[in-house]
This record gives C-alpha cells, sequence and structure tokens, in this order.
C-alpha cells in the first residue's frame, strides 16, 4: 500500500499536472463542467461535503463559493500543499488534511451530505482497497446522503489506444478481462454496468451514471476549433446525451452518483 502511494505520488508530481489538466482545453474541460453541474445540482444548497481526492481543489473551491461546507484532503502530499497555498489566498474551505481515503476514521460516521471519491477508484487495480474506500465513503456520509464516484469506461479506454493495437507485448485479451494491463498499473477501468453492481451490493441506490466527457479522444481537434456560439451549441448536445446509456460506456471519463440508504 505504501508503495503504491509513493508511486502515485511520484506520477502526480514528476509525470503529470493535475493541475492544469482539466482547463487546458475544450475538450479535458468538458469532464469538469459537467462533473460541477451534476454536484451543484444534486447536493442540497449549504450542504456539507468531503472532497477526499481533492487534488488541486479544481472541485472543492468552486463548491465553497458556491456555499456548501467543503472540506478537502488528498493522499498526495504536494497536492495538500497546493490546497493549504490556495486556502491562504482565497479561505473558504473548512478543513484541509493530508490522509487515505482508505481511512476516514477522522471523521464521525453519518457526518457528510456528500462525499467525492473523485480519483481514488480507478487509481487502484487492488479490489480489496476500491472496495474499502467506497465502505469509508460510506461510513462518513449521512443517510440519505450522496456519494460521488469518477471511473473509466474500459472499452472507451481500449478505442482510443487503438494506435497501439498492433503492438504485441500487449495482451489486449487481458485488459479487457480485468480493465488493466500492468500488474503495476496506476490505472483501474470498468464498465458502467459492473460499477453499478458493485454500489448495488455495498446497498447504494443507483441516482445516475453520466458520461462526463464522451467521446472526446474522437472530436478533440473539432471541438476547440468550434467558434464560441457553436461550443455552447454543443455543450447543450452534450448535456442532452450524457446520461444516455448507450453512450457512457465510450465515454473516456465517467461518473456514478449513489444514495445511501
Amino acid at each position: 500500500m505504501n508503495y503504491q502511494i509513493e508511486k502515485l505520488s511520484a506520477y502526480y508530481q514528476n509525470e503529470h499536472n493535475e493541475n492544469n489538466r482539466l482547463n487546458c482545453d475544450r475538450t479535458n474541460n468538458l469532464e469538469e463542467i459537467t462533473t460541477m453541474r451534476y454536484l451543484n445540482s444534486l447536493i442540497p444548497a449549504g450542504a456539507s461535503v468531503l472532497d477526499a481526492c481533492a487534488a488541486y481543489g479544481v472541485y472543492a473551491f468552486p463548491l465553497a463559493e458556491n456555499g456548501y461546507k467543503v472540506t478537502a484532503g488528498d493522499i498526495v502530499p504536494h497536492h495538500v500543499e497546493a490546497l493549504e497555498e490556495k486556502q491562504k489566498e482565497n479561505p473558504v474551505l473548512q478543513e484541509i488534511y493530508c490522509g487515505n481515503i482508505c481511512n476516514l476514521s477522522r471523521f464521525t460516521n453519518n457526518s457528510f451530505d456528500a462525499v467525492l471519491n473523485l480519483g481514488a477508484y480507478y487509481h487502484t487495480i487492488d479490489k480489496s482497497i476500491r472496495d474499502k474506500a467506497i465502505t469509508e465513503c460510506k461510513n462518513v456520509v449521512k443517510p440519505g446522503g450522496l456519494v460521488f464516484i469518477s471511473y473509466l469506461p474500459r472499452h472507451a479506454n481500449f478505442i482510443k489506444y487503438c494506435d497501439t493495437w498492433k503492438d504485441e507485448t500487449k495482451d489486449f485479451d487481458l485488459y479487457l478481462k480485468r480493465g488493466y494491463m500492468e500488474d503495476e498499473s496506476l490505472f483501474y477501468t470498468v464498465t458502467p454496468e459492473e460499477i453499478e453492481n458493485e454500489l448495488n451490493d455495498f446497498g447504494f441506490e443507483i441516482v445516475k451514471n453520466i458520461a462526463t466527457d464522451g467521446l472526446k479522444y474522437v472530436f478533440r481537434r473539432q471541438l476547440n476549433e468550434l467558434p464560441e456560439d457553436l461550443y455552447q451549441k454543443f455543450l447543450k448536445h452534450h448535456f442532452d446525451m450524457c446520461e444516455q446509456r448507450t453512450l457512457i460506456g465510450y465515454s473516456e471519463h465517467a461518473l456514478i452518483i449513489g444514495r445511501k440508504i
């Protein structure tokens, strides 16, 4: 577990800048816009929210600015440092902490109206760890409260990397069966049906299952080149379509929302 945390921290510190991922262009921003749309529409005004994988606070700070009582934490130390720096300039968060979503014992059970698991689920190939994270989220959310889990649809990410299909070193049959290629992978993929069944097994009522950015790997260039009026028209179409069952499995990123019964 410690090795996995170190590997994840190194990835986000040295290989990938999460601070810029969601706003570097329109296609990446689509995931953020869609996620925020559902957070704001489904979480009651003024509610208490735990963002347990807050990263740089791309959701935590806007939610707090919108009147939610937000506590933000992350397992990656330099993400937490960035949160603390942002908090100095814009002190809207209730609390910031460095910690693992698999251990939320710092909080009393049934203490949040909503819990965000936006990253942890797809960053571990170990089912017992994914299950532990869901269990902890369920423990601290209030009865009737919502848990938001982001995930990577398996078939979308198979198609996204079609340029590598001829690579004989890659076992795509294995990937499609278990959801990851390498035994030390930092990314796990799942089908919409599988994750719905998982949440049902935990006793959640499925509220929504959403294609947060659709087939952006197909239309990245075209979307980024649209004039603003046509881009706004596209957004309307996207919001109209993003809950369609036929699209979710081919979305690069997705969001499932469960209600604690």
